[in-house]
């Protein structure tokens, strides 16, 4: 009984507190902000991906590219006498709105070859992809292994 009794006393605590204390939910005149709603085409962004129907199209398109990257190299180490390469070539392009890569550049590699950069980008800024509208800065890796 004494248990019930302190319940209830300090329910009646609580509930007279709380009436003078009530919480102000208008903000004041100077605290509003004006949001002006923009139209539904800018407010939508670009994708940055391939769209899925062309994933295995534009992955093939690279893959074509391997004879290539393997040509200029096999040339400027022709040239140089090495031996026994292994290393790989990582290559940036922007593809989507043109059927030929833009903007074409090796960002990262592990071969120890000079000069292969230029004859690189020269051979696959022919390798023709598919186009959906939009840019997608796309980058793949060749993987070489040149045993001489």
């Amino acid at each position: 009984m004494r248990i019930l009794i302190s319940c209830l006393s300090l329910l009646a605590i609580l509930a007279t507190g709380c009436q003078n204390k009530k919480e102000q939910t208008t903000p004041d005149k100077d605290q509003t902000k004006t949001v002006e709603n923009k139209p539904e085409e800018e407010v939508k962004e670009t994708p940055t991906t391939v769209p899925v129907e062309y994933e295995q199209k534009v992955q093939q398109t690279w893959n074509f590219g391997i004879s290539a990257v393997t040509n200029c190299v096999k040339k400027q180490v022709a040239k140089t006498q090495q031996k026994g390469l292994t290393g790989y070539i990582i290559i940036e392009g922007t593809i989507g709105k043109s059927k030929y890569p833009q903007d074409l550049k090796i960002v990262k590699k592990s071969l120890k070859v000079d000069n292969i950069e230029k004859c690189i980008v020269d051979y696959l800024k022919d390798l023709e992809f598919p186009t959906w509208g939009y840019p997608v800065k796309y980058q793949h890796n060749y993987s070489l292994n040149i045993l001489y």
